[in-house]
């Protein structure tokens, strides 16, 4: 939450609206997807993918509706 946050607070202030913060997500997924169906044994890549799909579902929640819930990491472990 704190991360999607700052993500938030960084782009409001340089103009970007938080819709564009979700875009900015969903291509950076997409362009993970592409990199590890050609190297899926890149570790690396792969926490990165988890770790922005864990802000693509902040994007989609009220705050605090996730404060009990694990995060991506610990439901892929």
């Amino acid at each position: 939450m704190n991360d999607t946050m700052k993500v938030l607070r960084r782009f409001a202030k340089v103009g970007w609206a938080g819709k564009n913060a979700q875009h900015h997500v969903d291509e950076t997924l997409a362009e993970l997807e592409l990199y590890l169906a050609d190297n899926p044994e890149d570790e690396i890549a792969r926490l990165q993918y988890l770790q922005y799909l864990g802000k693509k579902e902040q994007f989609g929640r009220l705050p605090g509706e996730h404060c009990d819930e694990a995060s991506p990491l610990e439901r892929h472990a």
